[in-house]
């Protein structure tokens, strides 16, 4: 049976449709769903987001979007640290006829649709999530028209100031590279070619890497690998030697000891455990 957190964990009253939840770090790694839908934002760090059994790389400044029917969980959290704007469907708002197609418009593509926040807005951002959360135990009218303002124009910041998380070649930096390394990182990845393909050098990709991911590149590159090769013991019947050249490895020896080191369990052991999945 489904693990499922309930409304009343994080609400303060049962009539407020609105709630902010910080993790400083992120320690959520059993799956769930809610009753509630949740907007969430990555402060700082990386992880693996599984959602309704797939698994998405995400880092900082990636936003997205949970609704009721989708389950998920984090693995690989490192120093992941998250922003969860809590919303109940079942509260009407004063002044938002329909929040839930609001946010379905904005993520119109899919659920699983990964934005990232421009970086030269998240100081708006910031402030606009603290004085949100200022207002949310308060009753007064006025409050709360403040208070739908606020999240209105936090969803106008996250749809008109944002960019679809996947490389753009015509972009120079580090996160564009990142989102590249997301998106081919089963093959194989020559670091001197992509910084110079986004104009970076390699001692600013080790430094925003870190700093953007909490790991080093290769390190970043390493926990996708095993991720995508995590999903594909439980949910495929590929052999494990396949599943290791698959995802990059260069030998079926090489990914075991690394997820082991990683997982803390075998790749042959984590497979046999699948039947409870």
């Amino acid at each position: 049976m489904m693990y499922r957190i309930f409304f009343d964990k994080y609400f303060a009253a049962q009539s407020q449709p609105i709630a902010v939840h910080k993790t400083n770090p992120e320690v959520n790694n059993i799956e769930h769903d809610h009753d509630f839908e949740e907007l969430v934002i990555v402060d700082r760090g990386s992880g693996t987001h599984i959602l309704n059994g797939e698994p998405i790389a995400i880092q900082t400044g990636d936003v997205f979007y949970i609704q009721r029917q989708d389950y998920h969980y984090y693995e690989n959290m490192g120093s992941l640290c998250l922003t969860n704007i809590l919303l109940r469907d079942d509260i009407k708002f004063i002044n938002i006829p329909s929040l839930h197609q609001v946010l379905t418009n904005t993520f119109a593509e899919s659920s699983s649709s990964i934005y990232r926040l421009n970086l030269q807005y998240r100081a708006t951002y910031n402030q606009l999530i603290q004085q949100l959360s200022e207002t949310l135990n308060q009753q007064d009218p006025l409050v709360i028209v403040r208070r739908e303002g606020l999240l209105l124009q936090l969803i106008s910041l996250l749809s008109f100031h944002r960019v679809r998380a996947q490389p753009v070649r015509s972009h120079s930096g580090i996160e564009p590279l990142l989102d590249e390394i997301r998106l081919r990182h089963t093959g194989e990845i020559q670091w001197d070619a992509l910084c110079e393909k986004y104009a970076i050098s390699q001692r600013t990709l080790y430094r925003a890497t870190r700093k953007l991911t909490g790991y080093s590149p290769e390190n970043y590159l390493l926990r996708l690998r095993l991720s995508t090769a995590k999903h594909m013991l439980l949910f495929s019947e590929e052999s494990i030697t396949w599943i290791a050249f698959e995802c990059g490895f260069i030998n079926a020896s090489h990914f075991s000891q690394s997820y082991k080191r990683i997982y803390n369990i075998s790749p042959t052991d984590e497979r046999k455990r699948r039947g409870g999945h």
